[in-house]
């Protein structure tokens, strides 16, 4: 199958570039072409060769009006390739399939943000990127929710397929190494470690994990913040910022707890990462992770209180996730390229 994927960036960090560097290996090594349309691209990032790329010049837009601007210049590009079966990472009108890892109108609903005029552009491009789309491939079910309640889409036109995890590089058996990787990191050997990773640390909820951290003996806790670096933290604290790490089950492995209680996180592909390195997880109310994550490999925090949040760390702290990984309904990589593969076929089918 030959597919063209629009999407703004190709870099480091956020989640979504993420998936779609792990979706364009995918497809390649299941003998597809990929042709990626992109603002912005990390060279350091390599892409198969059966993947090209084209780009589209958009840094002289003003930010607001950005989303209205590709949204023209990426249906440009998939009007060129008739015959390629196409797919859009970042609201764009006319695909196939657009993935949906999560809607402005539920960020904005969780963060109890009032509506600017970007804001009701950028809704205005996400409707119709959800309304022209043959299919609409939500990664959860909290996603897909969204999408219809708040977007009008009908059910039968959303199809829900979690995103992918490779299970050889995140598994159990690197916690018998963990001495070594606290070593690797730098880690301090003798605290609990807990685990922050994070490219947006207001919407991942650092400011009430400090709070909560603050309430815990600081001789004995340390917050390991992997992704962007953390803030400057006053006194009280011991805050360890590793950056951007290409090895973070490493990371996962070595640390006692992942805590990331986000306001608003449609799936949360570090979540199942950490549980299945065999460290447990304590997740915000608004987790789409939540679907495929059993306790006591997942914590739901019911109330933002750094009292309660505290109070979770010091009782998950040693509960080792050592459920069957099995548990954990999220796909190889090999079956999420499968499952998209057949959506795509479907929406094919309704476009024709």
């Amino acid at each position: 199958m030959n597919i063209v994927i629009t999407h703004t960036n190709l870099t480091r960090g956020g989640g979504a570039e993420t998936y779609l560097l792990n979706l364009v290996q995918g497809f390649c090594a299941a003998g597809d072409r990929v042709h990626l349309v992109l603002t912005k691209r990390d060279h350091s990032l390599s892409l198969p060769p059966e993947c090209t790329v084209e780009m589209v010049r958009a840094w002289w837009v003003p930010q607001k009006l950005r989303p209205w601007f590709l949204d023209r210049q990426f249906a440009k590009r998939i009007e060129a390739k008739p015959d390629w079966a196409s797919v859009s990472l970042s609201r764009n009108r006319g695909h196939d399939v657009a993935i949906c890892g999560g809607t402005h109108r539920g960020f904005l609903r969780a963060m109890q943000r009032e509506l600017s005029l970007g804001d009701r552009l950028q809704i205005a491009v996400e409707q119709r990127s959800y309304a022209t789309a043959g299919r609409v491939l939500a990664h959860s079910q909290l996603v897909a929710d969204e999408i219809r309640k708040d977007y009008q889409i009908s059910e039968d036109k959303i199809s829900v397929v979690y995103p992918a995890v490779d299970r050889m590089r995140f598994r159990a058996e690197l916690r018998a190494q963990r001495a070594q990787w606290r070593t690797r990191w730098k880690l301090p050997a003798d605290k609990t470690l807990v685990l922050f990773p994070s490219t947006g640390h207001e919407r991942k909820g650092l400011p009430l994990v400090i709070e909560a951290m603050r309430r815990l003996p600081v001789d004995r806790y340390a917050l390991v913040v992997v992704g962007r670096t953390a803030p400057k933290i006053a006194d009280g604290l011991e805050v360890i910022s590793l950056g951007f790490v290409d090895a973070i089950e490493q990371v996962f492995a070595a640390c006692d707890l992942t805590v990331m209680p986000s306001h608003y996180e449609p799936f949360g592909l570090v979540y199942v990462e950490s549980a299945l390195c065999g460290t447990p997880v304590i997740f915000g109310e608004n987790a789409g992770a939540a679907e495929v994550l059993p306790p006591p490999m997942g914590i739901k925090l019911t109330r933002r209180s750094p009292e309660l949040l505290a109070e979770l760390i010091v009782k998950s702290v040693g509960q080792i996730a050592c459920g069957d990984a099995e548990e954990i309904a999220v796909p190889t990589m090999h079956e999420h390229v499968a499952a998209f593969k057949r959506v795509l076929e479907l929406a094919r089918q309704s476009r024709r």
